[in-house]
């Protein structure tokens, strides 16, 4: 992935594939609201234990400075549950959030996605626990339509997916107030229908509500009841 910088987030996300876990060094604990600042490599891979009750929120909050990273969420099986890269390079933030389903340890597994790429920084702070609300379920489900939609935007066959789930994930962050990522999905759409015939593409104005996605909200409601 290019770097652009997080006060411009126009960027294109690459394509990417999880990486072996064959350097990751030691576990450490993450303490809620206690940031941490680390030195990560290219070919570092940073690995971090935690525990979490049953339907426990967990948000942790990056600040890259130098180095883009993707996080990735494993249960106790080594099961992939949650991935979060936001197509930002190498600066900016990034936010991994879940919820549990069962009472385990969890693994957050942080890496560089360039094993080529120099030395960089980034700072982690996890949120304080709670059990989760609505609008935590629903800010997990956002993050989930968001990087569906990214990592189907390059395949073949699949962009009116990519651009559904996008639109999805949009009209979330607008409920959820995030404007940050709700203009970096506005323009991951803008750049998919830029590849396409304008004249058959609705163009989404940045500030509209879709609708469609409201379905997947009264899900979530019910769903965490």
């Amino acid at each position: 992935m290019a770097s652009h910088s997080t006060n411009n987030p126009t960027g294109s996300c690459r394509e990417f594939s999880f990486r072996p876990n064959t350097n990751a060094g030691s576990v450490q604990t993450l303490q809620p609201n206690e940031p941490l600042q680390r030195e990560l490599a290219g070919e570092e891979v940073h690995r971090y234990r935690f525990f979490l009750k049953e339907n426990e929120f967990f948000q942790v909050r990056i600040e890259q400075k130098g180095i883009d990273v993707l996080l990735k969420l494993v249960d106790a099986n080594g099961k992939i549950l949650s991935t979060m890269d936001t197509p930002n390079g190498n600066s900016g933030p990034e936010t991994l959030s879940f919820v549990a389903l069962k009472g385990q340890f969890y693994e957050l597994q942080i890496w560089s996605l360039d094993s080529r790429v120099d030395k960089g920084n980034y700072i982690i702070k996890r949120e304080s626990p709670r059990e989760a609300t609505k609008r935590d379920r629903m800010r997990v489900e956002a993050e989930h339509l968001f990087m569906e939609g990214i990592r189907t935007r390059e395949s073949q066959g699949l962009r009116e997916t990519s651009i559904a789930r996008l639109e999805e994930a949009y009209s979330l962050w607008n409920v959820l107030g995030d404007e940050y990522l709700k203009q970096l999905t506005h323009n991951q759409i803008e750049q998919i229908n830029a590849t396409k015939d304008p004249s058959n593409v609705r163009q989404l104005r940045f500030g509209e509500t879709v609708t469609r996605p409201l379905r997947v909200v009264r899900f979530i409601f019910t769903r965490s009841r």
